[in-house]
C-alpha cells in the first residue's frame, strides 16, 4: 500500500490498518520557538524549527536518559525544519557526546528538503555520527515516510511497542498541529 500523503488519509488508514500504532498519543515535554520535544512509546521525538541551542540539546539528552530508565534503550527521531540554521560546533559536539553515551537503540534524522541546504544538514548529521562512533543503527532521510518505514523496521520485535509508519506520521502531525509548526 502506498503511504497516504495527507494527515486525513493517514488518520483514516491508520484506524483501519494499524489501530495499535496510534493507541496512545505522545507526551509533549517541551516546546518553544526553536524546537519541540516529545516522547511516544520508546521513542524520543525532536522537531527543530529554529536555533539548536546548547540548553535544548542538553534537555533532549535528559529526556533520553529518563525515558530509558523506565523503558530501556529508546529510539531518537529528529525532524529538522527547512528554516532551522545549522547548529554551532559546541552544540554539535554536545549532541555527539549524547549520542555516544546515551541509552539509544536507533537514531534517525529527517530533513525535509532537497538541494544544497538539505545535503548540508545531512552532512552535519553524518559528521556528528562519526564523532559519536554510534554503535546502533542510524540514518538520515529526506522524507518522513521513509524515516517512518525505517523506524518500523527497527522496532519490528517490540510487540505492542512497535511503531507503525502511519502511526508515527499521525503522531508527528498531531505534535506539529499542537505547536503550530
Amino acid at each position: 500500500m502506498a503511504f497516504p500523503a495527507s494527515p486525513a488519509q493517514r488518520k483514516s488508514v491508520s484506524n483501519t490498518i494499524a489501530p495499535s500504532a496510534i493507541d496512545a498519543g505522545p507526551d509533549l515535554i517541551c516546546r518553544d520557538k526553536n524546537y519541540l520535544l516529545a516522547t511516544w512509546r520508546r521513542l524520543v521525538i525532536v522537531v527543530w524549527k529554529g536555533d539548536t541551542t546548547l540548553e535544548s540539546v542538553k534537555r533532549v539528552g535528559e529526556v533520553i536518559h529518563s525515558s530509558a530508565r523506565r523503558l530501556g534503550p529508546v529510539g531518537l527521531f529528529i525532524v529538522t525544519d527547512v528554516t532551522a540554521p545549522l547548529p554551532p560546533a559546541v552544540v554539535r559536539k554536545t549532541a555527539a557526546s549524547i549520542l555516544a553515551t546515551g541509552p539509544i537503540a536507533y537514531f534517525c534524522v529527517t530533513f525535509e528538503g532537497n538541494g544544497f541546504r538539505a545535503a548540508a544538514v545531512r552532512g552535519v548529521v553524518t559528521s556528528i555520527a562519526m564523532l559519536a562512533s554510534m554503535a546502533f543503527p542510524h540514518r538520515a532521510f529526506s522524507k518522513i515516510n521513509e524515516a517512518g518505514a525505517w523506524v518500523s523496521e527497527q522496532t519490528r520485535h517490540d510487540g505492542a511497542m512497535r511503531i507503525h509508519p502511519i502511526g508515527l506520521a499521525a503522531v508527528l502531525d498531531n505534535l506539529r498541529s499542537a505547536s503550530n509548526t
